[in-house]
């Protein structure tokens, strides 16, 4: 296991050495398989993750459970001791019981969180959210990052080198690539 885990806990520790443990803080997902990566063995890769990041006492660990069909928050959360944050099809009532039966001490709502931005708001007053689909959450997604990239290349362009033409050499090869 210390090989598997070694870049990421040596990321941590370069980015501890840097900041300090309190600003470090570390999403694990298991049953995540972005670029089809998978785990042959998932609970010991990420019981001895979990372990290794309690000891270097980072801010939080988020945790989220992707699909896997062991007791991924019921595992990892007496490994861990530090704030422990869960993720991953939470409601209200889910996530509020999982605080007070000590399973977690902070739930992360990502994708309702985008089709509400106002989640908190509907929360406290107990109004319904509206339904989010991965499909419409990713694409707004996608579009925001898109604009946020674009305005911000527009600025680093307008400072860096007024003079040259929207459409140089520079930006042809790469840049606009980038942001779509």
């Amino acid at each position: 296991m210390e090989k598997r885990a070694r870049f990421l806990l040596d990321t941590v520790d370069a980015m501890i050495a840097v900041n300090g443990p309190e600003f470090v803080a570390v999403k694990i997902s298991p049953g995540w398989t972005f670029h089809n990566v998978y785990d042959t063995d998932p609970i010991a890769t990420f019981t001895y993750v979990t372990k290794e990041l309690s000891k270097r006492r980072i801010a939080y660990l988020q945790v989220g459970n992707y699909g896997m069909d062991w007791d991924v928050y019921g595992t990892l959360r007496p490994l861990f001791d530090g704030p422990f944050m869960v993720v991953a099809g939470f409601t209200r009532a889910s996530a509020a019981a999982m605080v007070s039966a000590g399973g977690a001490d902070l739930v992360a709502f990502g994708q309702v969180y985008i089709s509400n931005p106002d989640l908190a708001e509907r929360y406290r007053n107990g109004w319904p959210s509206i339904a989010s689909t991965t499909t419409r959450s990713t694409s707004r997604a996608r579009r925001g990052i898109r604009t946020i990239l674009s305005i911000a290349i527009r600025r680093i362009r307008r400072r860096c080198c007024p003079a040259i033409p929207r459409r140089c050499r520079l930006w042809k090869q790469g840049m606009s690539d980038r942001i779509h």
